[in-house]
């Protein structure tokens, strides 16, 4: 994990020094710095990297707690530091709220512990929610993602066709996905078994022609919303299996749980409950980057256990 934690490092900084040259040099916007735009670079997916990051930050969180320090306590910090401002850069609304929640928890039972750092915790903590906090609630590329998320919601519930141009954010098109999923279920009686994994996207892509939603530009690798997949593992597990596939996939994520409630860790136990509410804002199966983060993380945590964490 330190060699891990070292190359989140290493790539950040990459992506960091390649975008203040597009920035400084090539008239790039300010968004270069965050989000898609930071990874472009090196064709990583935001989202999926954040959650990479957050395993790093949660490993080096535990590791404080049990007064074990990766190089010595300043390079500790100061890795922790930068950990969580590059969650911030990354702009992923689920793993940012995670981190919130993480820092909040562990500086509560750090301040209740008899430990030397645990002062030092509580302000890495504390100046960390509050500083996310600012970076919220004013008007910057990081609190936009987190406002757009309010506008025409419903209204994607309610309308049969849109305008190519009409403008979905990340929770009105996963509305939309739900409304779709349930059309195609029913018009193909496909409640147990499902459409088939290989019918589920033509049947999805057919969904979106017929709403008149964004297409792309014909012979160009623009193909608009063609190609996107329902956004959540329990919708897609349903669309393609059927309740069997939906119940197949809550089995596996109830093993997940159960790894988590044997090995009575507080680093598995976050790992699992981001990739589970992960999972439905992605179909985490779809690509090989989901089921690497859906799969080897809460193992890799699972399995890399030495010892029981001192209470």
């Amino acid at each position: 994990m330190k060699v891990y934690v070292f190359i989140l490092v290493i790539i950040i900084t990459w992506c960091l020094g390649v975008s203040f040259i597009k920035y400084q040099y090539h008239q790039a916007p300010i968004y270069v710095f965050f989000y898609h735009d930071l990874l472009s670079d090196l064709a990583h997916h935001a989202i999926q990297f954040s959650i990479l990051v957050f395993a790093g930050l949660i490993f080096l969180l535990q590791e404080t707690t049990q007064e074990r320090y990766v190089v010595n306590k300043g390079i500790h910090f100061s890795l922790l530091t930068f950990l969580i401002g590059s969650m911030l850069l990354l702009s992923s609304k689920l793993v940012i709220s995670f981190t919130l929640c993480s820092l909040a928890y562990y500086a509560v039972i750090s301040l209740k512990k008899n430990v030397n750092t645990r002062w030092a915790i509580a302000w890495v903590a504390v100046a960390g929610i509050a500083i996310s906090s600012i970076i919220l609630f004013t008007k910057n590329p990081i609190s936009y993602r987190f406002s757009d998320i309010m506008h025409n919601n419903m209204i994607v519930m309610e309308k049969k066709t849109f305008e190519p141009r009409f403008y979905f954010n990340g929770v009105a098109f996963r509305l939309l996905q739900w409304r779709f999923v349930k059309e195609i279920i029913q018009e193909h009686r496909a409640w147990v078994l499902g459409v088939t994994p290989a019918h589920a996207q033509p049947l999805l892509n057919q969904k979106y022609l017929e709403a008149n939603m964004y297409a792309g530009h014909p012979g160009t690798p623009d193909h608009g919303y063609q190609g996107y997949n329902t956004h959540n593992q329990w919708l897609e597990s349903f669309l393609q299996s059927g309740l069997i596939g939906l119940i197949l996939f809550f089995c596996i994520c109830f093993s997940m749980v159960a790894m988590a409630i044997q090995q009575k860790s507080r680093s598995l136990w976050a790992i699992v409950l981001l990739v589970l509410a992960y999972s439905f804002q992605e179909a985490v199966f779809e690509t090989q980057y989901g089921l690497v983060v859906f799969l080897f993380l809460p193992l890799f945590f699972y399995f890399g256990e030495k010892e029981p964490e001192k209470q």
